[in-house]
């Protein structure tokens, strides 16, 4: 016990008990205070994650959606574009026949408002060389019989 090494041994592990006894402790909370602290960041970057993941499929899901509508309005514009351009085949068709029909029929029309005119004017041309004819022939009494004669010829041919 005189010796200096056993008393500086033993204020030694005086030391490191007190020290163990008084510094372990608040070692232990704060260690204990940084694990908590560590382990609710891993939770909620964890909830986190699972959250971001959740957004991401149902943006993914809105997305597909929205594709298999876009492609469906597509395919529908389609069918429309096509029934418009048949509609339209068929009107044109349409109004070149009616066109055609009545330009046919107006052609008609002249052809025979030209006939009658060419018969017309050929009776009066015909009347008048009758006429002519039979002044020549006949002698000046019969004037007003020959007068009514191709009155009554023009009459009966028109």
């Amino acid at each position: 016990m005189h010796n200096p090494t056993v008393w500086v041994a033993v204020a030694f592990v005086i030391f490191m008990l007190g020290f163990f006894k008084l510094a372990v402790p608040h070692l232990v909370r704060a260690l204990d205070q940084r694990s908590n602290a560590i382990r609710n960041e891993l939770a909620e970057a964890v909830r986190l994650r699972e959250e971001a993941q959740a957004i991401l499929a149902e943006y993914q899901q809105r997305q597909h959606d929205m594709v298999a509508e876009a492609e469906s309005i597509l395919v529908h514009a389609r069918r429309e574009a096509e029934t418009m351009k048949l509609q339209a085949e068929t009107d044109l068709k349409n109004a070149v026949e009616r066109r055609t029909k009545l330009a046919q029929d107006k052609i008609a029309r002249a052809e025979a408002d030209a006939t009658a005119q060419v018969k017309a004017d050929l009776v009066t041309v015909a009347a008048a060389a009758a006429k002519t004819v039979m002044t020549d022939m006949m002698p000046s009494q019969s004037d007003a019989l020959i007068d009514k004669a191709t009155k009554d010829l023009e009459r009966l041919v028109h």
